[in-house]
């Protein structure tokens, strides 16, 4: 072919390879061309490089998760809320570039999909929205895939991923349902059988079932081809059989992971939780402890001795030598100067030596620590702190008797011999206080890095198996070791609380209504306390002062100090029965209060509570004793009632139950803006329950705001007042009154400001706004930050930014749409804890709220911005 023939030729080439480039990227016709070019695109233009991306995330998720193993590791490495953030650029350039290939590549024809990388890219998709917690968008792919193409294996793999959606939203029935049908099905890889096999030992976590989830592990392990995966799922099972008591599972489970060649941390928590999962008696236990005591040689160890002194106080224990076991565990203590979480469980399994002895006074002084050091999120945070919190007001009450019981030994002595004992007292109390400051100072030489609160525990020139401080020594005014040890970091921490407890609330059981009467002077162990820690600050002359006008010689103090030792004796025999269970000791502080006041406010309760210690310990006689003295001598009490008819208290609780969800209604109806409801609810109130009942007040007082929301100002008037005179006092008598003084005082115009004008639609569309004072922010700065935000952690949603004055003071910048009020809520949250965002554009005139669009339309009208800032923090924020 000549060269002019082959330039008249060329032309015409390209435009057939043109016409069939253009043919093939049609997607209504399912020739070969057409199915090679669309699979071909769809699976390496976007799957592969979408799959990349959530690779990439998985991986930082893994990086920025870091492993307790003080408690059983998660089986997936999904880390905490703020971890999802960190992994939204990938997630959403992933569901950019699947979304891109459904929408250009699908091929549905005829009823049927003939690109067959369509169902990878909705599945890579619903992963992304996973890893991002958007579980409900995740939920909407898998769905749709299980139903889209139920004939094909990926199928499985949806319904799998679908279980772990519904488990992250705590919808156990639905992901029970789900693994019921899967362990049913053969599913299609040894890679789905791995995750199926994590999945419903995630199941069985959430429900507390340590040994199933353990087997199901054991499938996932079998299967899992990635060696990490196995050495990981391995080492849980180990802490699940250590959960149960299963030490020989546990040790054989720690060796297998050994045998598997773990990171440097992995292996070290191994060896250190084997140590304390084997059998002492084991031919292997030397062994274990040499291996113990080469690690603490280690220099790569230094950081890790604390975890090491622990493990082998642990086998100490086990081997029955509880003051090596000691030393031990307050050799972890000092050593523990980076892991606080290490140092609490060391004060922790202090405490439960002192508490099994039991020595309650030295174990609340561990408890106490532990609390201090110990993480909240840990899994055994609740119970122990109950736990410390119980000893702190046991030690506070047998302090409280001593304390008293010592005031009244010197009220017995003479004007003179009163002043000496006292003068005697504040020069012990000076020597001791130079002492301790010299230990304190000897101590911070031996442990520079120690804090203060284990010096004070631990003294390491000191056996720790020497009898400790108790309670006790002559009389108690002011002993810091045993009255007020610990109790002001008590209330620092936890502030002023009233010592109330399950016998105190509305929900008492049987077993503990007997505590119902009490009530007034629970907080005078903070008092006493509180008056201690102060006395001790003064000088010798106002010190002196102070303890002479505490010792009760006047009949009045007398009887103060006698209803104090009254009140710690009750509740002390309420504490050792129903928070500590010891019973022998419970029933002596009862029995001890009625020898001693024989005529006190308590009587009834204490005899009810005797009654069922004995019944419990099973000492029929004094059990019979008690329950004839109810039912003959107080035949109307409640005690006798209920020992007659066990549902009695259960049936007045279903009562009262009642009357709190009438009025919880009644309140929904008046927050909802329902005022004529409220006011017909009141009047049902009145024929339903009785009119001295607990809530009558409540019901008077919603009626009297709804009448100022409906009716004319007299009416209003009228209403409150009707309050007043009814519950002079009760707490709503003198929010009425308030109201009265400031509508009387022309403060405020009951028509124009009394009605909120906003309206709570948490279902309606909403905005993200922010408000400034003009020369406080610029606003191009603000809105560079919150595009860049917006462009990182949310380029997918496409929301709108607009910024405008409200008024001639303030600016206001709005992102837009949200969905409903949650999605608002979490943009608000999400872009509030961004730092990057705020760096310059902060300002104490900058408010961040939500908004729903007709309250912005009011907003804007009416200019009322800390109107709105109330009306968001009782709505949103609440």
């Amino acid at each position: 072919m000549n060269s002019s023939r082959l330039r008249t030729f060329k032309p015409y080439v390209i435009l057939v390879i043109v016409a069939l480039v253009l043919s093939s990227c049609a997607t209504d016709k399912k020739s070969v061309i057409n199915r090679a070019y669309h699979n071909t695109t769809a699976h390496y233009n976007g799957y592969f490089n979408g799959k990349m991306r959530v690779q990439d995330g998985v991986e930082t998720l893994k990086t920025n998760t870091e492993d307790n193993y003080d408690r059983i590791l998660p089986i997936f490495q999904l880390g905490e809320e703020e971890n999802a953030k960190s992994v939204y650029p990938d997630m959403d350039a992933a569901i950019k570039k699947t979304s891109i290939v459904i929408s250009r590549h699908s091929m549905q024809i005829d009823g049927k999909e003939h690109c067959n990388w369509i169902d990878d890219n909705f599945f890579l998709m619903g992963q992304a929205f996973f890893y991002k917690r958007e579980y409900w968008d995740a939920i909407e792919r898998f769905q749709y895939i299980s139903a889209e193409y139920s004939d094909q294996p990926i199928k499985y793999d949806a319904l799998v991923w679908l279980t772990r959606c519904y488990l992250e939203l705590g919808k156990m029935t639905d992901a029970e349902y789900l693994l019921d049908f899967l362990k049913n099905e053969e599913l299609p890889s040894k890679d789905l059988k791995s995750l199926f096999g994590a999945v419903y030992a995630q199941y069985y976590l959430l429900k507390n079932d340590h040994e199933s989830a353990a087997k199901q592990l054991e499938m996932a392990t079998e299967h899992a081809r990635k060696k990490e995966t196995r050495i990981r799922y391995t080492f849980i099972q180990a802490q699940l059989y250590n959960e149960i008591g299963d030490n020989v599972n546990a040790f054989e489970k720690y060796n297998q992971v050994l045998k598997l060649n773990p990171s440097y941390e992995m292996a070290f928590n191994a060896k250190i939780s084997r140590a304390r999962a084997f059998d002492v008696t084991s031919e292997n236990s030397e062994q274990v402890k040499e291996e113990l005591l080469k690690m603490l040689k280690d220099v790569k160890n230094d950081d890790y001795r604390d975890q090491i002194y622990y493990a082998l106080a642990g086998i100490s224990q086990k081997e029955g030598n509880e003051p090596e076991a000691i030393e031990r565990y307050n050799l972890s203590i000092r050593a523990s100067t980076k892991n606080d979480n290490q140092k609490a469980q060391s004060y922790l399994e202090l405490g439960k030596i002192y508490f099994d002895r039991p020595d309650y006074t030295y174990a609340k002084l561990y408890y106490d620590s532990c609390v201090t050091y110990l993480d909240s999120g840990f899994p055994e945070y609740e119970s122990i702190s109950s736990k410390q919190l119980s000893l702190a007001k046991l030690v506070a009450y047998l302090n409280v008797i001593e304390l008293e019981d010592s005031l009244q030994t010197i009220a017995a002595l003479s004007p003179a011999e009163q002043e000496r004992q006292i003068e005697l007292k504040i020069e012990e109390e000076l020597e001791a206080e130079r002492k301790r400051k010299e230990e304190e100072e000897q101590k911070k030489l031996e442990e520079k890095q120690a804090n203060q609160q284990s010096n004070q525990i631990f003294n390491p020139n000191q056996n720790p198996n020497t009898p400790k401080p108790t309670v006790g020594g002559g009389w108690a005014l002011y002993n810091q070791s045993a009255l007020s040890f610990g109790y002001t970091e008590f209330v620092q921490k936890w502030g002023k609380r009233e010592l109330e407890d399950n016998w105190r609330r509305s929900s008492k059981t049987p077993s503990n209504v007997a505590a119902n009467e009490l009530g007034e002077g629970a907080e005078g162990i903070g008092t006493s306390n509180a008056v201690q820690d102060s006395i001790s600050k003064l000088d010798d002359e106002a010190r002196k002062e102070a303890y002479m006008s505490a010792i009760p010689n006047t009949p009045e103090m007398l009887e103060a100090s006698n209803d104090n030792i009254i009140e710690a004796y009750y509740n002390l025999g309420i504490i050792y029965r129903e928070q500590l269970n010891d019973l022998p000791e419970s029933s002596k502080n009862f029995t001890t209060l009625l020898k001693r006041y024989p005529d006190n406010r308590y009587i009834l309760p204490s005899y009810y509570n005797l009654y069922l210690i004995y019944k419990a310990l099973g000492i029929k006689d004094k059990e019979e004793y008690y329950k004839n003295l109810l039912l003959n001598d107080y035949p109307d009490s409640d005690y006798s009632r209920i020992i007659l008819n066990p549902n009695f208290f259960a049936e007045n609780r279903k009562k009262t139950e009642v009357l709190d969800v009438f009025y919880e209604n009644t309140y929904k109806s008046y927050k909802n803006e329902k005022y004529n409801v409220v006011i017909r609810r009141k009047a049902m109130a009145d024929t339903l329950f009785a009119p001295n009942n607990k809530l009558a007040s409540r019901f008077s007082f919603l009626k009297a705001l709804s009448v100022g929301k409906t009716q004319n100002k007299d009416a209003f008037i009228t209403s409150l007042k009707d309050v007043v005179l009814q519950y002079p006092d009760d707490s709503v008598a003198t929010k009425a009154q308030e109201i009265l003084d400031i509508i009387e005082g022309g403060k405020i115009n009951i028509e124009e400001n009394n009605i909120s004008i906003f309206k709570f639609e948490e279902k309606t569309e909403h905005y993200y706004m922010m408000v400034f004072d003009n020369r406080s922010i610029k606003m191009n700065d603000i809105k560079v930050n919150v595009s860049n935000f917006n462009s990182e952690f949310y380029s997918n949603n496409g929301y709108i930014i607009n910024s405008s004055f409200l008024d001639s003071d303030k600016q206001f910048l709005l992102v837009k749409t949200f969905e409903n009020s949650e999605k608002a809520l979490a943009y608000l949250n999400s872009i509030k804890s961004d730092a990057k965002t705020w760096e310059g554009v902060t300002h104490p005139s900058l408010k961040r709220f939500v908004i729903s669009a007709d309250n912005f339309v009011l907003l804007f009208k009416n200019k009322k911005i800390d109107h709105y800032i109330s009306f968001h923090g009782a709505n949103y924020l609440d």
